[in-house]
């Protein structure tokens, strides 16, 4: 995967909740006390950060540019109504953060 427009690779893993927070904060509640940036939910949840490998003076360096939290609620979190079991499980989104010098990019999968 590419930034548009960018020769930086881009690469998506799995990580811990707690690598999440410093970007977090940075982006959706800078104002905000560090230790609000942590969820009930995050250690039921899947975290996934964008690193770039960008070039810089002939070494690559791994930049953490992107965070998202996915969580998916056990049933018995879910609505008892009759629509909600029909649909199946859900997963949400949340906490998206982009680092400020990568938001409105987009991003290419090659």
């Amino acid at each position: 995967m590419q930034a548009a427009n960018d020769d930086s690779s881009l690469q998506i893993v799995r990580i811990d909740a707690e690598d999440t927070y410093k970007l977090r904060h940075e982006v959706l509640w800078p104002n905000a006390p560090p230790l609000s940036v942590q969820l009930a939910t995050d250690s039921a949840s899947i975290h996934l950060g964008a690193y770039a490998n960008e070039q810089q003076n002939s070494a690559a360096e791994r930049t953490l540019v992107g965070v998202i939290t996915v969580h998916i609620p056990k049933p018995e979190d879910e609505s008892s109504s009759a629509d909600a079991s029909k649909r199946g499980p859900e997963a949400r989104f949340r906490k998206l953060a982009v680092a400020p010098g990568w938001q409105g990019h987009g991003l290419d999968q090659n």
